[in-house]
Order: C-alpha cells, then sequence, then structure tokens
C-alpha cells in the first residue's frame, strides 16, 4: 500500500465531507502517516469492506473515483450503528475541535 497517497487521498475526503478545521485535519493525516495496516477480523468490518468493494465495483464504472468515494461516505454502515461514515467523522472532529487533549476516537459501536 502506497501510504503518503492514502494519506493525501484522505485529506481530500476530508475536505470534500465538509472538515473546515485545517490544523485538525493536517493533525490526522501526520497521524495517519504512522499508521500500522493489518488485516481485519471484525466479521462487521469485513461486511462493510465488502459491501463497499461491491458498489465500488459499480460504481466505478459510471463514476469518477472522487465521485464514488463520496458515494462511499454516505452509505450506513455496521460497525459505526449504521451511521453514515462522513457524518461520523465531522462528529469525531468536531470533538477534537472542541477539546483536543480529550478526545478520543472510537470507530466501532457496540
Amino acid at each position: 500500500m502506497n501510504l503518503p497517497r492514502f494519506v493525501e487521498a484522505a485529506g481530500v475526503m476530508l475536505m470534500a465531507i465538509g472538515i473546515e478545521d485545517r490544523s485538525a485535519m493536517l493533525a490526522e493525516m501526520r497521524a495517519m502517516g504512522e499508521c500500522i495496516v493489518t488485516p481485519a477480523n471484525d466479521r462487521r468490518v469485513l461486511g462493510t469492506i465488502n459491501d463497499f468493494g461491491r458498489t465500488l465495483g459499480i460504481a466505478v464504472e459510471r463514476h469518477p473515483l472522487p465521485e464514488v468515494a463520496l458515494l462511499l461516505a454516505t452509505i450506513p454502515c455496521s460497525p459505526i450503528g449504521m451511521e453514515y461514515p462522513k457524518d461520523v467523522a465531522r462528529e469525531l472532529f468536531a470533538r477534537v475541535v472542541q477539546n483536543p487533549t480529550r478526545a478520543t476516537l472510537r470507530l466501532v459501536k457496540n
């Protein structure tokens, strides 16, 4: 995986979904540059990855990739309580902006 390219694309997506706090976005991008990518073992996460893969396979034939990425951000996901990824991202960034030292990111909801 080309991690720098992924981090850059993530930054573009954050802007596209309306994340306005540039310093929080850049901090998140820096943190992503230090991540470790491992296989998923949560069935809900694997199901979401499979659902996204099917949607991607169909949508990418009809739309440019940036549009497809925005489409995926509007599909409810089980691991985040059937919420939309773009809404969860906005909520998490709002928490970081409100209280940067106490914000915690919990992506998988029970």
